[in-house]
């Protein structure tokens, strides 16, 4: 697994739950020299304008589809979680943590996170070489594979 410091970590969630895509390296250096100068707060609200007027279902879609959660979380219950959070945005890249880093003992959701964590694996290893700088989609259902090249 590849070593992700906490601003990696957040860009390239927040990627892969809001858009479903790694970012590059541009991207991805842009959106950490935001977050090494503005502040992770202001980088959640700054995504969280973004997506201000995404309804909550789309965003609940989303969110369950690039988390691979679909049939393990329904949209009735996404819905809600987004709608308890003042920032749903931040609150979708908190459970793409915690889906991340679970430790339980759910076989579904083990599921879902080794896919996660290979996706978020690869939008690393792509993102930080010099030469990878178009997004690539890394959403991807179990047992599909599928190959980055350079632009």
């Amino acid at each position: 697994m590849a070593l992700i410091l906490k601003d990696q970590s957040l860009a390239l969630q927040a990627y892969a739950v809001l858009v479903g895509q790694n970012p590059g390296y541009t991207a991805l250096n842009d959106h950490l020299a935001f977050i090494s100068t503005k502040g992770i707060p202001a980088y959640s609200a700054q995504l969280n304008s973004i997506f201000a007027n995404t309804p909550t279902a789309t965003l609940a879609q989303t969110m369950i589809t690039n988390l691979g959660l679909t049939g393990i979380v329904s949209q009735v219950e996404a819905e809600a979680y987004l709608n308890s959070s003042p920032n749903p945005v931040e609150a979708m890249i908190n459970l793409s943590n915690t889906l991340y880093t679970y430790a339980g003992t759910d076989a579904a959701i083990i599921a879902a996170r080794d896919v996660y964590k290979a996706s978020i694996d690869t939008s690393y290893a792509y993102s930080i070489v010099p030469a990878n700088t178009a997004t690539v989609s890394i959403v991807a259902g179990a047992g599909t594979t599928f190959t980055l090249t350079t632009a």
